[in-house]
């Protein structure tokens, strides 16, 4: 009996010590490492380094500094292979972003399914004239899957990119956020202050959330920045893309895109930036901080 009490607690001690490290699920084709993180955790700059704390405050992972951006989610898949397009805002001083938030309707499922990845969603980031640190928070959608989770189904996803290329995506408690076409969802990065939360001392801290996801325990991120974001974008990421049938069919229009400051809405311009390798278009409908309306439209297929 004692033998096997003590079998017990060595079990336990291991699977705590495990529960404090990220799991890995893949590397980029710079050989960077993909890490996997408990949804809440929260990622705090300290100097050139991103800290990664569990919900509970224990430290996970420390994100080395750096200026290369993340490229792709998997080693299997080339440089060439992983391409992006986006819509960009900068947000000029002396006024600092409280929030980001927009509203889309879930496309259809690509008619094809070939192992194709996608991840796009809104984000906010450090503009690299300011920092050597360059990661980017994005919450949105993503289609296809990595070893942790996805499938050939949207779902909601959280995903932050490191300035040395790693890439740190966000986990869901109990399994995978799935949508459905046709839904609504809303996200938000938005400045937190409360006090219950959000340590005291300098600093920018911003909680990402999404309404809508019918989830027992909320999907949630953390980031806290030493000095604040100032570029707000609706992105695409995508992988592995062969015909225009692996693309959803129509556009993902990103309605009531709001960029709030401490000084209310800035006077601020969308700028498309597209790529002349993709078949997808990224169009500014509308313009400005408030109710800005912008479209990546996809190609049609046979």
């Amino acid at each position: 009996m004692m033998l096997l009490n003590l079998s017990c607690v060595l079990a336990t001690l291991l699977a705590a010590n495990a529960a404090l490290a990220l799991a890995s699920v893949g590397y980029t084709s710079a050989g960077k490492p993909i890490l996997h993180a408990p949804s809440g955790s929260l990622i705090r700059q300290s100097g050139q380094n991103l800290n990664v704390f569990a919900p509970d405050g224990s430290l996970l992972h420390v994100l080395k500094g750096g200026n290369e951006p993340a490229t792709t989610l998997s080693r299997r898949f080339a440089d060439s292979d992983f391409r992006s397009v986006e819509a960009l805002a900068v947000v000029d001083g002396p006024a600092t972003m409280e929030s980001l938030t927009t509203t889309f309707t879930i496309p259809p499922v690509p008619k094809t399914f070939n192992s194709q990845l996608f991840f796009f969603g809104a984000g906010i980031g450090i503009d690299s004239n300011d920092s050597s640190i360059t990661a980017l928070v994005q919450a949105g959608l993503q289609y296809g899957g990595t070893p942790r989770q996805g499938g050939s189904f949207w779902s909601a996803a959280i995903v932050i990119q490191a300035g040395d290329g790693t890439l740190l995506s966000y986990g869901i408690p109990f399994g995978t956020a799935i949508v459905h076409p046709g839904d609504r969802l809303t996200v938000s990065i938005a400045r937190d202050t409360d006090p219950t939360r959000v340590p005291p001392g300098d600093g920018y801290w911003y909680l990402v959330t999404f309404d809508h996801l019918d989830l027992a325990i909320p999907y949630t991120a953390e980031m806290f920045w030493e000095i604040p974001p100032s570029r707000a974008m609706i992105r695409l990421e995508e992988l592995i893309i062969d015909d225009a049938s692996e693309y959803p069919v129509g556009a993902v229009v990103f309605e009531n895109v709001k960029v709030n400051t401490t000084a209310g809405f800035p006077a601020i311009s969308w700028h498309a930036n597209n790529n002349p390798a993709l078949n997808v278009q990224v169009n500014v409908e509308q313009d400005g901080s408030e109710n800005a309306r912008i479209a990546i439209a996809f190609p049609e297929s046979n």
